[in-house]
């Protein structure tokens, strides 16, 4: 079962969220409604897989990173933005800046309870219109030449892994594979992991089939011919 928290946005919203998973195997652990509230989740409230955000935390300022809020408290824990009125250009920031995914409000429960498991479970997932807006300028730009280190990292990110992971999988020190994401980001003018795995979905720079058990085979961008 899915260990939820629902953060930000209004009362009757939340009500609403809870309500609508109350018959899924979505378990709420609770409700976070403002900063000054952290200490006291943390104390309270079991660790979440993830945190259901409504638009940005707490009022959080522009051009900053979606996690702070909750990272101190749960540093492992998944973000899924649930957006309101629809706005694609929240959403796309919202993935700029590091949710691991982003959703509308107001879709059917089965999408939600899809969308939160598979954030759940390390994979990134927005609606069609927001990924085509994420990606509208970079779409244009020639791809840059990947190593074959750089398309394992790659691959490691789609598969939803930690630099640890990844790490261990390439016979590396999660230092090394630190600083050679902190370059790929550099080379592909993006600023987070997330970005990274949205990028290579969106090029078809997908996992072979057996590389969810063992990732040494290198991503190589799938024909959509």
């Amino acid at each position: 079962m899915t260990k939820v928290v629902l953060s930000g946005g209004s009362v009757t919203l939340r009500d609403g969220l809870r309500h609508q998973l109350s018959a899924s195997p979505m378990q709420v652990l609770g409700e976070v409604d403002d900063l000054a509230e952290m200490p006291l989740a943390a104390r309270e409230l079991p660790v979440p897989d993830v945190v259901l955000t409504i638009d940005r935390p707490f009022a959080l300022p522009p051009n900053t990173e979606w996690h702070v809020p909750y990272s101190a408290t749960w540093p492992a824990v998944r973000i899924l933005a649930l957006i309101t009125n629809r706005n694609t250009s929240l959403a796309a920031e919202a993935l700029q800046w590091g949710a691991d995914g982003c959703l509308f409000a107001g879709e059917p429960t089965d999408t939600l309870v899809l969308a939160l498991q598979l954030v759940a479970l390390g994979q990134t997932v927005c609606p069609d219109q927001v990924g085509r807006s994420f990606f509208r300028d970079a779409a244009a730009v020639r791809d840059p030449h990947l190593t074959p280190r750089e398309l394992e990292i790659l691959q490691g990110l789609v598969l939803g892994h930690s630099n640890k992971m990844i790490a261990n999988a390439l016979g590396t020190t999660h230092l090394t594979v630190k600083a050679q994401l902190r370059h790929l980001l550099q080379k592909l003018s993006l600023t987070n992991r997330t970005q990274a795995a949205l990028w290579a979905q969106e090029r078809g720079y997908m996992p072979s089939q057996d590389s969810t058990d063992r990732q040494g085979s290198v991503a190589r961008p799938v024909s959509h011919h």
